[in-house]
This record gives C-alpha cells, structure tokens and sequence, in this order.
C-alpha cells in the first residue's frame, strides 16, 4: 500500500513483525508499519538529516534497536549512528564517529544479531566494534580493503561477519568471537548484494553487467575454491 511518494531508500523488520521503510536522501523520514493492519503505526522525522545513500537499517534484537546513520556532510561534518527503540520509538543510543578532525566515510555496518554489537566499516580501511545497549567502544580493527567499494553481513550461522570489496571481489572473514581474520579469498561472484551460510555454504546473488541478469551462487565457505 502507498506510504510515501519518495523512493524507499532502506527497509528492515523488527521483533514485531513491523516493517521499517527510510525514505530518499531529500527526505529522510521512517515508517513503521504494522503489515497484517496494513497501517502506519509510527512516522519519525527526527532523522531528518542530510543522510546519503551509503545509509542502511539494521535491526539489533539484542537490545530491540533499529540502527541507521546520521551522515551530515555540511559544515562542520558530523557522523552518528543512532539506535532507535523499537518499543517506544525513542532515540535511545547514539555513538558519534567523528573520532578525528580527518572525515573518512562510513561505506557499511552491520549487527552482530547474537551478540548485540554493532560493526562500522570506514572507507579508510577501519572497522569499529560497539556494544550497541550503550555505544561502547569493544575494539578497532585493521580491514586489508581501502576504498568505497567495501560491504560487510553478519553470517549468524558461523558466528562470523563477511566483508567484501567491490572492485576486487575479494572477501575477508571476521570472527565476532576473536575480532580476527579467519579466512581471506576472491571468487568469481561478481557484485554479490546478500548472503547466507546453510550448511557450509554461502549462498549469494550475482548480476552480470553485459547480460544485465541477476543469478544464484553459493561457494564453501572453509574452501570457496570448490
């Protein structure tokens, strides 16, 4: 059903079933809406910032938040993830980024969904660990990846956070336990957009720029050679 005349930017579920939709750039408001009513059970505006299409909602069920970026790039340049309560619809943790005068990007973030911690990939090849009940920081970690091109996932299945780049296909594998690397690798997935790992697997889309066609593979995830 129409909830607005923007492009959805973003979309997520929380613990309630309720769908979260983010509008375009120019206007950047959520709704939740209650899918089994068909009704809007909540408009916030309070993101209203100039917020940019690198931004994601990723839902921590940990803590019952919604998790989204709060990217000004005016004057002075200002970054904040904030976790929205997915009960009372407060802003109720905010973690700012800016933990220098040098602005680096904030190119993806995930949600460790076992653990409640919240992962910032900066395009100056820093990953950020934060407990997302407080915004603590847990840890910083060195990617091998610099650039914009760098995506991460959270893979609940092995305890993992897969960190892909763009422009080399190639993947690292963190372990959410350890904070370390546990496998690095390439495949010929080329722009890969979601994963999944069933069964030693990780399932993955592909799009084929010359046939424009999206398909389906997966590669092992201990050896992704086979």
């Amino acid at each position: 059903f129409p909830v607005t005349i923007w492009p959805v930017r973003e979309i997520a579920v929380d613990q309630n079933g309720f769908i979260w939709v983010m509008g375009a750039v120019s206007q950047s408001a959520f709704y939740v809406i209650n899918p089994s009513t068909e009704t809007i059970v909540k408009s916030l505006f309070t993101m209203s910032s100039n917020i940019w299409e690198h931004n994601v909602l990723r839902f921590d069920p940990v803590n019952n938040l919604m998790w989204s970026i709060k990217d000004n790039r005016s004057s002075p340049q200002t970054a904040t993830v904030v976790g929205i309560s997915t009960v009372d619809y407060t802003e109720t943790v905010t973690i700012n980024l800016m933990a220098s005068s040098s602005y680096f990007f904030i190119r993806s973030m995930s949600v460790d969904t076992d653990k409640g911690e919240l992962w910032v990939y900066y395009s100056n090849n820093t990953i950020r660990v934060y407990r997302c009940s407080d915004g603590v920081l847990l840890d910083t970690l060195t990617s091998s990846f610099v650039g914009s091109n760098t995506y991460m996932q959270y893979v609940s299945e092995k305890q993992s956070m897969l960190v892909y780049h763009y422009n080399t296909d190639g993947y690292e594998i963190w372990s959410t336990t350890s904070y370390d690397v546990t496998n690095t690798f390439t495949t010929p997935l080329e722009y890969p957009s979601k994963y999944n790992a069933v069964n030693n697997r990780v399932y993955g889309t592909s799009l084929d720029l010359i046939s424009n066609l999206s398909t389906v593979a997966y590669f092992n995830w201990d050896d992704p050679t086979t």
